[in-house]
């Protein structure tokens, strides 16, 4: 499988300063989905995916939030696949 992020150049840059870039960007993958797998408390919540979401979240500070391109929502395609900008 092949997953394409647009990520700021700063990032990338860091990312492919890693000797293990392409193992390294596959686990951080899989650890984030890891509490959406079958058979974990997450998984098996009864909450709404809102409230799961919100749960998730709650400890990212407010820095990392700021970080994130103003037009994400209306841009989500591009952020996530590199489609053009609409």
């Amino acid at each position: 499988m092949t997953i394409t992020l647009d990520l700021p150049d700063e990032l990338a840059a860091q990312l492919a300063a890693r000797p293990d870039a392409d193992t390294f960007a596959a686990a951080v993958l899989a650890d984030a989905l890891t509490p959406f797998q079958k058979g974990t408390a997450l998984a098996n919540d009864a909450r709404s995916i809102e409230d799961k979401i919100a749960a998730i979240t709650a400890d990212v500070p407010d820095e990392e939030w700021a970080k994130l391109p103003p037009d994400l929502s209306d841009q989500l395609d591009h952020y996530v696949y590199g489609t053009p900008k609409q």
